[in-house]
């Protein structure tokens, strides 16, 4: 399978999938939780590790293939 997926892209979406953004400059995509299973509890558990408190804190949440909720902070503003 390892081989398959190297030698096609289009062999690697089917089998791997592809990373879904959940939280898009702080405002959750209701619909893929749900479609994804991941629960609020879920979601802020991943926040608070990326060291953030609040949605609103967070530029881009993403549901990596492997599972993994990885989180990227907005920037902060300069004054």
């Amino acid at each position: 399978m390892g081989w398959i997926t190297w030698r096609s892209k289009r062999a690697e979406i089917l089998v791997e999938g592809r990373p879904q953004i959940l939280v898009h400059n702080g405002v959750p995509d209701e619909v893929l939780l749900a479609t994804e299973r991941i629960t609020r509890h879920e979601l802020m558990a991943a926040v608070r590790q990326a060291g953030l408190s609040d949605l609103a804190d967070v530029r881009v949440a993403i549901l990596e293939t492997n599972g993994r909720i990885n989180v990227i902070a907005k920037m902060a503003e300069k004054a």
